[in-house]
């Protein structure tokens, strides 16, 4: 069954470079999706799903304007999907983030600006778990 790593953030220039660091790290062993608005990520993933492919990863910013990253997570988690997820973020106050972090909706946090090599090393966790 191929995986996908999706990837979600309302900056598109640090989408490119997230799928180009994932790409270089994981090559061809993920499909790599990438969505700049949060309203579409439920469509993305059921997509996804009917095409076979499991969502092995999504990564979500955490402040973003449609919807926040929190709020995105709690409302895929409450459509079934259990997907674990890695939230980035440049924001201080992570509150809401670390009970998601207890309820096991959260895998990780990384903070912005990241090391490729931190970022990577990261996901690599989850993703061999």
């Amino acid at each position: 069954m191929r995986k996908a790593i999706v990837c979600v953030d309302d900056e598109a220039i640090l989408l490119m470079g997230m799928k180009a660091v994932l790409e270089w790290a994981f090559g061809e062993r993920f499909i790599y999706r990438t969505v700049c608005n949060a309203l579409e990520v439920s469509g993305l993933l059921e997509g996804l799903q009917e095409k076979g492919i499991e969502i092995a990863l999504l990564v979500t910013d955490l402040n973003m304007p449609d919807m926040r990253g929190d709020v995105l997570l709690e409302k895929i988690w409450e459509q079934n999907f259990r997907i674990p997820a890695i939230v980035v973020t440049g924001e201080a106050d992570l509150y809401q983030t670390k009970l998601l972090v207890k309820k096991g909706i959260v895998k990780a946090v990384i903070k912005k600006p990241w090391k490729n090599m931190d970022f990577i090393s990261t996901l690599r966790l989850f993703l061999e778990e």
